[in-house]
């Protein structure tokens, strides 16, 4: 049976009641939908959207000296403004551990300019690493 032979066995009422239940599933689903997307911004809403973290705070020495090691584009290290070599560096921070009695007591300031390479900036952590020395990277 074809399509226009089922449309002439229905009466216009019959044809008009199905089009009137696929607009009232079409109708249902919008509002339904509606429902949800009021609920849901309702809850975005409603909650605060960030966590609430505790970080580990860091604790600092107050009383630990702070050594500056300048690293420009040259082949020298300053050390306070005191252009030195890498091994007169570690000798001089020898030098502060047995002045100041502890290693802890001392920080190391690493500044390095454009265009270091990497390598430097790493061999001075590693002396500070074998010295038990703190050294952290600070802007220039």
């Amino acid at each position: 049976m074809s399509t226009r032979e089922r449309r002439r066995r229905e009466s216009p009422g019959q044809r008009t009641g199905k089009k009137l239940i696929r607009l009232w599933i079409i109708l249902t689903g919008i509002v339904v939908l509606l429902i949800f997307y009021s609920v849901s911004l309702y809850r975005n809403f409603s909650q605060p959207s960030a966590l609430d973290l505790k970080l580990p705070s860091s604790v600092v020495n107050d009383s630990a000296s702070s050594i500056l090691i300048h690293i420009p584009n040259d082949s020298l290290f300053y050390y306070n403004d005191i252009p030195l070599s890498l091994s007169e560096i570690e000798d001089k921070l020898k030098w502060e551990i047995n002045k100041t009695g502890n290693s802890k007591d001392l920080i190391i300031d690493i500044q390095a300019g454009e265009g270091v390479a990497a390598a430097k900036v790493v061999r001075i952590m590693d002396i500070a690493l074998r010295l038990d020395i703190t050294a952290r990277l600070v802007p220039n």
